[in-house]
């Protein structure tokens, strides 16, 4: 006589395995979706103008902060790139701001942009001493775009026509 051994003992361990296995991978997505990674940054929001204006002899562009939240100016906070210039283009170096209180763009402030040393700065109403050459012709139109570093996302894209 044929005796047929029938052992449903090791199924068991393999189809709790498995069951364990998917468990762990769902919670670890649920965890993850729920934690995650940082949650998505924005810009800060703020209204600025360009306007053409002048410090003594030297055509500048004039940056006002009418409104929204505070901006501070610091190359791991902020780039603002300048195009649409014969005399400037490119980013816009922060060296000159040299105190806290300075990098603190809010509502109702103004900054200049001018170039210095061939170099194109911003600065409050008085320039450092240095090789000023004017940001704009007369008839040309300069291109300011304020961008947060954090995010990737623009702050303002404005104009001043000179």
């Amino acid at each position: 006589m044929y005796r047929s051994f029938k052992n449903s003992e090791a199924l068991s361990p393999v189809i709790g395995t498995i069951m364990m296995v998917a468990v762990a991978v769902i919670l670890t997505g649920v965890i993850f979706s729920v934690i995650g990674p940082d949650p998505i940054r924005s810009a800060p929001q703020a209204g600025i103008i360009a306007s053409s204006d002048s410090i003594g002899s030297d055509i500048v562009v004039k940056l006002t902060h009418q409104g929204g939240e505070e901006l501070i100016f610091t190359e791991a906070q902020t780039k603002i790139i300048i195009s649409g210039s014969s005399n400037a283009d490119g980013t816009v170096s922060f060296s000159n701001l040299v105190t806290e209180s300075d990098r603190k763009f809010t509502t109702g402030d103004s900054l200049y942009l001018y170039i210095a040393g061939g170099d194109v700065c911003i600065g409050n109403s008085t320039l450092p001493n240095a090789d000023h050459t004017d940001i704009a012709q007369s008839g040309e139109t300069v291109d300011i775009r304020v961008l947060d570093v954090n995010s990737q996302q623009m702050i303002a894209d404005i104009s001043a026509r000179f």
